[in-house]
């Protein structure tokens, strides 16, 4: 479980605690260029691939939201692909249609919000 001094966030559920923040990705093969994600980071991992990896260990994953913000239109859709918290990593990628895709024309902001239970007490 993470121990760090979270503050409270009212949810039905026992220990619920949000990570969020964004990042900044380059065009093409450019990688990630600014991590702003309090307790985790983000770096690219292939063409449209990125792998989120985590400070510390959670035991469930609640939810995750990724959005594109870009000014110049490009279909990009965000997918988790593969979550594995005892390696302390979620992956996404980016499609268009069903092929992996880079981000073209400029740099994009990806928002990036994750939802965790820090219990295994179920209410």
């Amino acid at each position: 479980m993470a121990d760090r001094n979270m503050k409270n966030v009212q949810a039905l559920d026992y220990k619920v605690n949000v990570l969020a923040g964004s990042v900044t990705v380059a065009t093409g093969s450019g990688g990630v260029t600014a991590n702003n994600i309090l307790g985790a980071s983000v770096a690219r991992t292939g063409t449209g691939a990125f792998q989120i990896t985590l400070q510390d260990a959670w035991p469930e994953l609640l939810a995750a939201h990724i959005i594109v913000a870009k000014a110049t239109a490009q279909d990009l859709v965000p997918q988790i692909n593969a979550v594995a918290l005892t390696s302390k990593t979620i992956d996404f990628r980016l499609l268009t249609g069903a092929t992996p895709t880079d981000v073209t024309t400029e740099a994009t902001t990806l928002y990036i919000t994750l939802v965790f239970k820090n219990s295994t007490i179920n209410p």
